[in-house]
């Protein structure tokens, strides 16, 4: 998405603060071994055409998010394009 450069996004949230996100070479594998290090992580979600995200806590409650960047990532089921009539 940045090609190896730093970047970010300003979206809104009801959460406080900010959230950090770490790049992944393969979500699964990120999430897997967050869990087996005593962290928690929902489950992977989509972003149309860009990538996968999910949000994660380490064992001390500290909140932190996984990106992988994948152009294949599709629309989240229930999500198809909305027509005039919807």
């Amino acid at each position: 998405m940045f090609e190896g450069e730093p970047g970010g996004a300003i979206y809104p949230s009801e959460d406080k603060g900010i959230r950090v996100y770490f790049e992944a070479d393969n979500i699964d594998s990120e999430l897997e071994k967050i869990r087996s290090l005593g962290g928690e992580t929902d489950e992977k979600m989509p972003v149309p055409s860009m990538g996968w995200f999910a949000h994660a806590k380490d064992p001390d409650g500290n909140e932190f998010s996984v990106w992988q960047a994948d152009e294949s990532a599709p629309m989240p089921e229930g999500m198809g394009a909305q027509t005039a009539s919807s």
